[in-house]
């Protein structure tokens, strides 16, 4: 499944599926496409599917893996916009501290000259 989208990859299966011709039976070929199409995902989004609610078609399936994808790549984008604003948190706050103790040791030298 790698570089190819869910949708493509769930297309594909059931077009293996219809050339295999397992079986004439719906029910039977649809629960191989849903087991197959799972196994096919990352382990992170394959184990949600299986623990979730009971899927029963697969245009169900692709609809709830593009979800779980969708709200990895909004964490994904949210942490590199934290780690980017902490970034610029604590360069700021390096250029305070410098500056204090410049404060600092030009008031010590101050003192001493008095």
């Amino acid at each position: 499944m790698t570089g190819e989208s869910m949708r493509s990859f769930a297309h594909r299966l059931q077009l293996l599926l219809d050339r295999a011709c397992v079986t004439e039976d719906k029910m039977t070929n649809t629960t191989l496409l849903l087991r197959r199409f799972i196994s096919g995902l990352p382990k992170n989004y394959s184990r949600q599917l299986m623990t979730g609610a009971e899927l029963t078609l697969l245009d169900e399936a692709v609809d709830r893996a593009q979800l779980l994808a969708s709200v990895d790549g909004q964490l994904d984008t949210q942490t590199m916009a934290t780690t980017h604003e902490m970034s610029a948190l604590m360069g700021e706050m390096k250029r305070k501290i410098d500056n204090l103790a410049d404060r600092i040791d030009q008031t010590a030298i101050h003192n001493q000259a008095q």
